[in-house]
């Protein structure tokens, strides 16, 4: 697998301060900051978001959506 296969793929992060963002990566930096598309923010009241950028320091976790995990290995 290559670097340029994680890209559009939706992805859930996890991040330090408590969030979960559910968005589609777009890009992915040297450093490991990621740009993330069409993200929401999954709260009790889930909130629109759309282009972001999620700071490598500020990520506790990153999964691959259950759908394209499917799609990857199978």
């Amino acid at each position: 697998m290559q670097p340029e296969d994680l890209i559009s793929r939706q992805y859930i992060v996890d991040t330090t301060d408590g969030r979960r963002l559910v968005g589609i990566l777009l890009a992915l930096d040297d450093q490991g900051n990621l740009l993330l598309t069409n993200t929401t923010e999954q709260t009790p009241h889930m909130r629109e978001l759309g282009l972001i950028s999620v700071r490598k320091q500020s990520i506790s976790k990153i999964s691959l959506s259950k759908n394209d995990y499917n799609s990857m290995f199978k």
